[in-house]
Parts: C-alpha cells; structure tokens; sequence
C-alpha cells in the first residue's frame, strides 16, 4: 500500500511539481492505495500485476495534480485517513517524515537476485553457495530438501485453469511492460509541456512588461 506513494513520489519529481502540486498527487494517490496479500494467498494472475497499477497510478496522480485536481490534504492524520485506516490508529504520523532527506529507507529494502518468490531468495543463496563449496554439478545431485519460512504456507499457486493458460498470462504481462515502456516517455513529455508553458507565460510577461 505504501508502493503506490513512492511511486507517485516519483513521479512529482520527474514532472518537476511543486510541493503544493506534489502534496495533492500524494493525496490522490491515498484515494488510489490498495492491494492485498490475498492475492498470494489464493494464487491469482492479480500477483502479476499489481505492480503495473501502482506504475499507472503514480503517473496519473502526478499528472492530475499537475493540471490542478486536488487531493485531501490531510490524508495521513486525517480521521478517515491512512494513520487510521491502514494503520489501525496504532501508526506514528511522526516518523512518516522523521529523518526525511537524512535517513535513506531504500537502504533497508531488499533486491531479489534470483527470478522467484521472495522467500526462496535465502535458500537459493545458500544452495548455490553449497555447490561452489563442495564443487558440485548438477549431474551429481539426486535429491534436496528446502526447507521455507512458514510464511511460505500462506501463498498459494495459480490455479490449474490459469496454467492452463500461458498465452493469457503472456498477454497480460506484455501490456505490463507496454505500460511501464509508455509510462516514461508520458512523462518526459508532460516535464517538457509544462517546461514550454512556463517559458510562454515568461515571455508574454516581458513582452508585457516591456509595452
């Protein structure tokens, strides 16, 4: 739920919004925050693209508060905003911004480095760190046993009628990309439309201050 606000975030900064115009595209985004682990838990295709609409939704609600449509701004500490609605009144507004443009959280965040759930990046780490050790090829491995964190029990996997259907899923993931391929190009062209109004605006104004 917090994704949809970096990106949005983001987003603000390339459009080069000021902070007025990037507080509303926040706030529009909190109109915009969703998702559920259910999602895993009942193994859906919703896991695979889920991603794409926090992309969307960062782009649209900077656009939108670029051309003046406002959010609440008291979205966070609000009473129906995120404090109480996602964080059940027990989430400090306070450390929201606590150490905002000193402390880097994305340095807490972790990257996968193998192509598959996040909770077999470990393992994966350790077998492959077992194979250099020993010298191991996979001709003389017969069987393994992984064992996963519990966590692991709570995701489920696409249904069968859904495996059955790879050109389905390939559609899907192929407009995510054309999404995300199209998502910066509307920017750049939104920075640079707004960049050619303001130098407009600044040459009608001398000319006007010249007359």
């Amino acid at each position: 739920m917090l994704v949809v606000f970096a990106a949005t975030a983001a987003a603000a900064r390339i459009l080069k919004l000021t902070p007025t115009q990037t507080l509303h595209a926040l706030a529009l985004a909190f109109n915009r925050c969703g998702g559920s682990f259910q999602s895993n838990v009942d193994g859906t295709l919703a896991v695979r693209v889920v991603q794409g609409f926090v992309a969307e939704t960062g782009v649209d609600c900077a656009q939108m508060a670029q051309r003046g449509i406002t959010g609440p701004p008291n979205f966070i500490n609000g009473h129906y905003g995120y404090a109480h609605l996602y964080g059940r009144d027990r989430l400090d507004v306070n450390t929201i911004t606590a150490g905002l443009g000193h402390e880097w959280r994305l340095q807490r965040m972790v990257f996968k480095k193998y192509p598959s759930c996040g909770v077999t990046q470990g393992v994966t780490d350790l077998a492959l760190a077992l194979l250099r050790e020993e010298g191991l090829t996979a001709e003389q491995v017969r069987s393994a046993r992984v064992r996963l964190p519990p966590v692991r029990a709570q995701a489920g996997r696409p249904s069968i009628s859904d495996r059955r259907q790879p050109a389905r899923r390939c559609a899907v993931q192929r407009r995510l990309l054309r999404r995300q391929r199209v998502a910066a190009p509307r920017l750049q062209a939104g920075a640079l439309r707004a960049g050619a109004s303001g130098r407009c605006a600044a040459a009608a104004a001398d000319r006007s201050h010249r007359a």
